[in-house]
């Protein structure tokens, strides 16, 4: 049995031999030459581009070797070392102890032999899609790409194919928009087990899982959220900028999504990140941006990207919000998933955009690299609504008097919003503008006619005033009457499509 001090001089050297991928410091202050220098005023990009600003809508996918036992979520690795969860029971009766079997012998299962990135693309670009792209690295420390910085990536082991790389040429050739998102910053203190013989503690898997002590030397741990004890080392915190660096000189992501916690990186090494993506960008005249959550990044460095939720009301900043596909907590595929409705995904969409934001979709692909049907069918039904009503969402902006109204006034993304009644959701409103019109998104069909208070006598409207109201889809004469108390539209008897429709104010 090891002790804990050839562990770690195990680790140590372990992570020392992987180490020629890496760019000293030295080296990379050298490169970063260009506006953008090492201060937050320098990396505070002040504006979002426009191209952001007129997509809405983007799609991502968690895809990974987490993918191959697709048990209950993502963060199989982390809780598979735990005894006292599912994940661990499930893992020794179907794979055997961590000792002999431990994450790392499933990254030979990551075959991803029925994966075609052009075929994938095709079908985010039905699905309405303007901006797409992988998970390039999750927590569990696996590179998704043709790494020198990692030698645990999918080009040299699993589908020893270039998974970034492939999807950014299938995406580029069909004049979309690339995104990368990283995750590894969990990678600190990911991997734990009071188990002494597990898998994670030999020395030779050291620059994969970055193990945590099996004896703790204080009550947080290292896989405290944001108080990690002990602090993540210079090597992990150069390892971790020096990936996200080696992704942008290779594959020129137009965004870069930050998953939470990257606060426990030293901010030198956040900056040196920034600095050498916005001076890359630059220097090929690319608009880029990247996402972040809460205080990871300085205001203005990046775009706010709040998961799962959404905001109450309009912010004065362009925002994005991110969902997943089930009703499950799990970004990935896994056997037993609850898909939402297609419906739910719209009318995240149309009130996300209706508040300044952008709505971004996850996706859970199957580890043989197949989309399930269940999820094709969704996504072509946004699509869809898209293909008809999309005038009201791409390249739109809020409407400065409100975003909507309705009984509600929900955040779709809120626990709660997911048990409204039809009525409910029927009496939504959301609007949008784009040049002199003023779109009216209603949620569901109201009936023989439809009341908006927001609208009346004395406020203000792109066009200055009503001169026509037509129905996306539709040919129909729209009849209105403007009042103090707002303006009525009588509808046709027959509508167009059968989830949202829009009306258009000239």
């Amino acid at each position: 049995m090891l002790t804990r001090r050839e562990l770690l001089r195990g680790s140590s050297l372990a992570l020392a031999a992987v180490g020629s991928g890496i760019l000293a410091l030295d080296a990379l202050t050298a490169r970063i030459s260009g506006p953008n220098q090492l201060e937050w005023s320098s990396l505070d990009h002040r504006s979002v581009p426009e191209w952001f600003r007129d997509a809405k809508f983007g799609i991502y996918y968690h895809w990974g070797i987490y993918s191959v036992p697709a048990f209950l979520n993502e963060w199989y690795p982390h809780w598979m070392y735990l005894p006292k969860y599912p994940q661990y029971q499930y893992h020794v009766a179907n794979y055997g102890v961590v000792s002999s079997f431990g994450y790392k012998d499933f990254v030979p299962m990551f075959q991803a032999e029925e994966w075609d990135p052009d075929e994938w693309v095709s079908l985010f670009i039905e699905a309405g899609a303007k901006y797409m792209g992988p998970v390039a690295e999750h927590a569990d420390g696996f590179s998704m790409w043709k790494s020198k910085v990692n030698r645990w990536n999918a080009f040299d082991m699993g589908p020893k194919r270039d998974l970034v790389g492939d999807m950014e040429k299938a995406v580029r050739k069909r004049g979309m928009k690339f995104m990368t998102s990283f995750h590894h910053q969990w990678l600190w203190g990911w991997y734990e087990s009071p188990i002494r013989n597990a898998d994670i503690y030999d020395p030779q898997y050291a620059d994969f899982y970055w193990p945590t002590p099996y004896v703790r030397t204080s009550k947080s741990g290292a896989f405290n959220y944001e108080h990690p004890d002990p602090a993540p080392t210079e090597r992990f915190a150069e390892i971790w900028r020096d990936k996200v660096i080696e992704v942008v000189d290779a594959y020129h992501p137009d965004l870069i999504y930050f998953d939470s916690r990257c606060r426990i990186i030293p901010e030198q090494y956040r900056k040196q990140m920034l600095a050498h993506y916005f001076n890359h960008a630059a220097q090929r005249h690319q608009e880029v941006a990247i996402t972040y959550k809460g205080e990871d990044f300085a205001r203005g460095s990046g775009i706010l990207d709040y998961e799962a939720s959404g905001l109450p009301t309009t912010a004065g900043y362009p925002w994005q919000a991110d969902h997943i596909m089930y009703w499950n907590r799990s970004w990935c595929y896994t056997h037993s998933l609850d898909y939402k409705p297609a419906e739910w995904f719209i009318f995240q969409l149309i009130d996300i955009v209706s508040k300044n934001g952008n709505f971004l979709l996850d996706v859970g692909p199957e580890a043989n690299g197949i989309i399930p049907e269940v999820a094709k069918v969704r996504l072509r039904a946004i699509g869809s609504w898209l293909k008809m009503n999309g005038e009201s969402i791409y390249g739109t902006r809020p409407w400065s008097v409100t975003f909507g109204e309705g009984p509600a006034i929900f955040t779709l993304g809120s626990a709660g919003a997911n048990q409204h009644t039809t009525d409910s959701v029927a009496r939504e409103i959301r609007f949008t503008t784009k040049a002199e019109a003023l779109y009216i998104i209603v949620m569901g069909w109201p009936g023989a006619s439809l009341h908006i208070q927001s609208i009346r006598k004395g406020v203000a409207l792109p066009s200055g005033s009503i001169h026509s109201v037509s129905m996306l889809g539709s040919n129909a004469r729209i009849q209105w009457q403007l009042s103090d108390n707002g303006l009525t539209l009588s509808l046709p008897e027959r509508r167009p499509g059968k989830i949202a429709w829009t009306f258009k104010l000239t």
